[in-house]
């Protein structure tokens, strides 16, 4: 920990230096430093999150209107955005991931599709909205480092006009949803077990965008797979909530939530493609490429499934799997998935 940061955390808790037990925690996939202090019988996060690099008044706002709306997320204890300091409440350790399974996998995601609709009633007044384009920019990151960076692929004329074919399917699926507030993250590892409850971390990026895009997150999460049957049975649960809660209409198929559902993970895929090229190359988080396969897994499957329906991602599917595919399984990190 910086000596600046622990100084001032020191004055932000009134205890003296030799009071307190620092413990480095792993960080997430951006620039945020982050530290377990414990004071007494205290313990408590201590964020080092350069402002030249993240908008902490953001993560604050979004942090108290998550409060607003009954959902267990980290306290601000004490905060400096000029510096990029922030002491929040510890929530522990219990991430969904390390504590999934066979017995309570059901229930908890039941849980966590039901905090989706809660997070939905957060106020969004200010809140940036995924137009046409912010889901091409992020869809971008596919072309510049995942197929031209990280693969050393050209991307010609014709293939361009392939790849801009399916990227405007996939921006008109996207606006056709319902739009409300979306965490933009929520998966299993930013999902924590407190106190018999589910509570939420990393959601600063939260936009107001399609309704299924946070369960594509959680039920299509780049880092655990679910059997496609299991998958299906919790959409048609969240489908079901989603209408018991009035965010759409009664006599809304089940299809067209699929359809929603399947499309806007593909978007999300897309852009996870060249954001975990962008960890490993600028960042030297190698890590994420070994979760490629899984991403890569996810993209083919969603467009099969809607190739013959929109005649452009099937061209696109075509395109990937004959000039991606050869490329992708010479890397180091590929590995077939089941």
């Amino acid at each position: 920990m910086r000596d600046e940061l622990l100084s001032w955390c020191c004055d932000a808790l009134q205890c003296d230096l030799q009071n307190l037990k620092i413990e480095p925690l792993t960080g997430d996939a951006g620039f945020r430093k982050y530290f377990r202090i414990f004071l007494h019988n205290s313990s408590y996060i201590v964020v080092d999150a350069p402002p030249e690099h993240i908008d902490n008044p953001v993560f604050a706002s979004i942090a108290y209107r998550l409060e607003q709306c009954g959902v267990i997320v980290p306290s601000i204890i004490a905060k400096d955005f000029n510096r990029g300091f922030l002491i929040l409440g510890d929530l522990g350790d219990n991430l969904l991931l390390n504590k999934l399974n066979p017995d309570n996998v059901d229930h908890l995601y039941r849980k966590a599709l039901k905090l989706i609709i809660q997070m939905q009633s957060c106020d969004t007044q200010g809140i940036a909205t995924y137009d046409r384009l912010a889901l091409r920019r992020e869809m971008d990151l596919f072309n510049d480092w995942f197929v031209k960076k990280l693969l050393s692929q050209e991307i010609n004329e014709h293939a361009t006009k392939i790849i801009d074919n399916c990227f405007k399917i996939l921006e008109e699926q996207a606006l056709h949803q319902q739009y409300r507030f979306v965490h933009r993250d929520f998966h299993s590892r930013n999902i924590l077990l407190f106190a018999d409850e589910l509570a939420t971390i990393d959601f600063q990026d939260a936009i107001v965008g399609p309704i299924t895009y946070d369960a594509v997150s959680l039920l299509k999460d780049c880092y655990i797979r679910w059997p496609s049957e299991q998958v299906n049975m919790w959409l048609k649960f969240y489908h079901d909530e989603l209408i018991a809660y009035g965010v759409i209409p009664e006599d809304t198929k089940f299809s067209d939530t699929q359809k929603g559902f399947h499309l806007i993970g593909l978007q999300r895929h897309l852009k996870v493609f060249g954001i975990f090229a962008r960890l490993s190359l600028r960042d030297g988080k190698h890590q994420y490429l070994h979760d490629l396969p899984l991403v890569i897994s996810y993209t083919l499957e969603a467009l099969r499934l809607y190739a013959k329906q929109f005649p452009s991602l099937g061209v696109f599917l075509t395109w990937f799997e004959t000039h991606l595919m050869p490329i992708i399984k010479d890397q180091e990190w590929f590995n077939e998935q089941p």
